[in-house]
Formats: structure tokens, C-alpha cells, sequence
């Protein structure tokens, strides 16, 4: 335990080397730093007492790569003018970002943040872009962040560092929650902390490090309250909704339908009987609904609310597929024609159209940039990922195998998440790129599922009911 404190002392006396020249450029980062300090703390001290070093080492070897990594990206992209420019505006001056959207959302909240302080008269800017267009909730915590500390947009990323590393930490717990054993949980977390596009996008100042985080806690919440009820869990898991609607709204009907639909099937369902049994009698219920007349007054409201969200993810992802990069369409081409924007050539789509959609989206969403499809050094850049992802699909395929065995319950909860936002995400994106970032969201659950699969089956587990 002495040597653990010892490292301790060391890692806090570098970090606050650190931050004494950091605060030096920009107040934010006493911010940054304190809170890291902080977090660092409880890491420690919510660990298990048999993997406790295991844990707060990842967490510190996380924490600090993502630093390192951060500012030297930071100062590439700022002092040589690399990456993506964005416009301040004020004073004409410009953001450079090695990551295009990211610069966009320093920008952005650095507009909102002077409208608050009296800089920028809010008659000046646009104010349906910034009110009804591109904002959102996580928009504004940002803008406060500028307002009380000054425009640093490498504190803010820092911030999303913490939130990266913090990730790897949550899935250690989740996977600890599903099996005793610390095995699952150590491959499950050193994957999280090091996969390449999970610790890219923790980098930057978008919202798919917080969304992922956000994701693990719900799960973890789940876990829990599916083990054992307590009110502090359940506050908790209300709080993790919450947020997610505060940083990706479009997030949040999808889980909370999957996990309710899943909770009812656990609660309603044990075994595997009782299961074929129970999904018969929901057919057969469905079936006779369909020729009665409350069933056909349900079945419209069905259909037009499935007609609207359909729509929905239509129109996002023409949004992706029509601009320019590395585009894909899974529609029939009529859906691309400038008649269909306007409404003048507007068709609901057959059942067939959906699932052809679907397995396009879905193979686009989770396997691409493929091999042969090389246009972008970006893309290049991606294969060594992409190689490793390759790999992991027998070992998550597996893990689900060996879950539905041995952890029921949970997989189901796990699998119903991981197939609602994966067909939402398909069926909405239209660019590789983005489709490259979306899929940072799902990656945490595809891993958890590979550390279960690598790791293989639990010697002193027992069957689920």
C-alpha cells in the first residue's frame, strides 16, 4: 500500500507541475486539474480491494496518454495552422482543430458565451442557428465553461480526456458486475482505454466521449438494479437519462424503449420456455388485435408515428449522404431526388425497402471503411483499427454466445441497447466518416461482449436459469 501511495505523490506532484505552468496560459485549467485530482481519488477509492492497483494505474496511464496526446494535437493543429479552421466571430480571427467538428463547437460556444457577457450584441448573430439550429444543452455547458474561465479550448478537451478515461474505468466496473471473476473485467477495460477510435475521440470536444460514458453508466445502473433494487441506484440511472437527453437528445427514446421493453421481457420471462411460450402469446395477441377494431384504430396510430420517425432518420441521413466526402445510400434512389426534400415526391417506404436499408446501414455503420474502397488517407489512416475490429467479431459473436449462458438477464438488456441504437445509427448516417464517430458509441457494448468472448467461459459460474 505504501508504494501505491508513493505513486500517488508522484502522479499529483507532476500534475501539479503541470498545472501551475498551465494555469499560467488560461484560469481553466486549475479547473481541469482540481477535478482530475478529485476524480482520481474516488477511482481509488471505489475500487476493489483484490484489483485496486490493476485499476488506478489504467486510469492514470489513460489519463495522462489522452493528455499528452491532446495538447501535442492541439499545438499541431494551432501553432502550424494544420487541421480544420473555424471563424470566431469576433474580430475576424480563427480556431484551428485537427478534427473539423471540433473547432465548429469551440466556435459556437464561444459566440453564446460573449452574447452573456455584453461582447457581442445577440442582435448581431444569427439567432435561429444559435436557439433553435445547431444548439443544445452540452452547447451551453461549454459556453459557461468560456464564460467563467476565459476561451481555452484545450482545458475543454482535457475535460473530455477525464471523461475518456473514465469510460475504461466504468466498463471495469460493469464487467465486475457480470462475473466475479477479474478476468472479463481487465481485457474488457484495456480495450476500452486503448481502442483507437474510442481514445481518438476523447481528444475532442464533441459529444460522442460524454454520450459513451453516459451509456456505460445507464448500463452499469441497470446491472445493479437488475441484481438487487436500491433507491440510490434507480436515483442514479435517472440522473444518467437526464443527462443524455442534456447531451445527445435523439439518444434517449431509443433507451429508454429498448431497456423497458427488455425489463418487461426479464421480469415477464424465465427460461427458455417460458420465453417461447410468452413470445407465442404476444403473436397470437398482436394477431387477433390486427381484425378488431380497437386493434386497427392502434395499428394507425402505429403506423403514423413509425411514418414520422422514419422520416426523421431519412432526412438525417440525406443530410450525410448529400454533402461532400466519403458518402453511401441505402435508399432507393428516388429518396436522394430534390422532389423528395420538397415533399412533392414523398412515399412511405415498403417493408422490404426497410430491411434492405437496413442490412446496407448496418454493414456500412459497423464494418466500414472497407479494404477495397480507398479514397482518403484518413481511411488509410483507419486500418490498423480496422484490422483489430475484424478480428474481435468472432470474439464478440462468442461473447454473446457464452452470455445469454451464463448472464441472461443482463445480455438482454445489453442486446437490446446494442440493436436499437445500432439500426437507429444505420439508418441515419450517410458518411464514413461520421459513421467512424457514431460507431465510438456502440463500441464500448461490442467490447464488453469481446472481453466476455476472449476471455471464455467461467469456470465456477453457473448456468442462468
Amino acid at each position: 500500500m505504501s508504494k501505491l501511495n508513493l505513486r500517488w505523490q508522484v502522479f499529483l506532484g507532476l500534475l501539479g507541475v503541470m498545472g501551475g505552468a498551465a494555469l499560467w496560459h488560461a484560469p481553466g485549467f486549475f479547473f481541469v486539474f482540481t477535478l482530475i485530482w478529485i476524480v482520481g481519488r474516488n477511482v481509488s477509492r471505489l475500487a476493489p480491494e483484490d484489483d485496486r492497483r490493476f485499476l488506478v494505474g489504467l486510469f492514470w496511464a489513460g489519463i495522462i496518454t489522452r493528455l499528452l496526446a491532446c495538447t501535442i494535437a492541439h499545438i499541431v493543429a494551432t501553432y502550424f495552422g494544420m487541421g480544420y479552421p473555424a471563424m470566431y466571430a469576433i474580430h475576424g480571427q480563427q480556431s484551428y482543430d485537427l478534427f473539423g467538428d471540433s473547432s465548429v463547437v469551440s466556435v459556437q460556444a464561444y459566440w453564446i458565451a460573449n452574447t452573456w457577457s455584453g461582447t457581442v450584441n445577440p442582435g448581431l448573430l444569427d439567432q435561429s442557428r444559435i436557439f433553435a439550429g445547431w444548439a443544445n444543452p452540452m452547447l451551453y455547458l461549454y459556453a459557461a465553461f468560456y464564460y467563467l474561465f476565459g476561451f481555452s479550448p484545450l482545458a475543454l478537451k482535457w475535460v473530455s480526456c477525464l471523461i475518456g478515461a473514465l469510460c475504461g474505468v466504468v466498463v471495469y466496473h460493469i464487467g465486475r458486475t457480470l462475473f466475479s471473476q477479474p478476468q472479463v473485467a481487465r481485457v474488457a477495460s484495456l480495450l476500452m482505454m486503448f481502442f483507437p477510435s474510442t481514445f481518438l475521440w476523447s481528444l475532442t470536444n464533441l459529444k460522442e466521449p460524454p454520450s459513451g460514458l453516459l451509456l456505460c453508466l445507464i448500463l452499469l445502473a441497470v446491472f445493479r438494479l437488475n441484481k438487487k433494487f436500491s433507491w440510490p441506484d434507480l436515483g442514479l440511472l435517472f440522473i444518467w437519462l437526464a443527462l443524455l437527453w442534456c447531451v445527445r437528445q435523439s439518444m434517449l427514446p431509443p433507451v429508454v424503449l429498448s431497456l423497458s421493453v427488455c425489463w418487461l421481457y426479464v421480469r415477464c420471462v424465465n427460461g427458455w420456455k417460458k420465453a417461447a411460450t410468452t413470445t407465442l402469446a404476444i403473436v397470437l395477441l398482436l394477431g387477433v388485435l390486427r381484425f378488431s377494431h380497437f386493434g386497427a384504430r392502434l395499428t394507425q396510430v402505429g403506423k403514423t408515428a413509425l411514418t414520422r420517425v422514419g422520416a426523421q432518420l431519412i432526412s438525417a441521413h440525406r443530410g450525410h449522404a448529400l454533402r461532400g466526402g466519403s458518402n453511401y445510400v441505402i435508399y432507393p434512389r428516388w429518396v436522394y431526388l430534390p422532389e423528395a426534400e420538397s415533399g412533392r415526391l414523398s412515399k412511405p417506404l415498403s417493408l422490404n425497402e426497410w430491411a434492405c436499408a437496413l442490412a446496407k446501414g448496418t454493414s456500412y455503420f459497423l464494418f466500414s471503411p472497407f479494404p477495397w474502397c480507398v479514397s482518403t488517407v484518413l481511411q488509410v489512416a483507419t486500418y490498423p483499427e480496422m484490422v483489430v475490429w475484424y478480428l474481435l467479431i468472432p470474439c464478440w459473436v462468442r461473447g454473446i454466445i457464452i452470455g445469454l449462458r451464463y448472464r441472461r438477464q443482463e445480455i438482454i438488456f445489453t442486446l437490446g441497447m446494442l440493436v436499437v441504437l445500432t439500426a437507429i445509427l444505420s439508418l441515419s448516417t450517410g458518411n464514413m466518416g461520421t459513421g467512424f464517430r457514431h460507431r465510438a458509441l456502440v463500441i464500448p457494448i461490442f467490447l464488453l461482449l469481446s472481453a466476455i468472448g476472449l476471455c471464455g467461459r467461467p469456470r465456477t459460474m453457473p448456468h442462468a436459469p
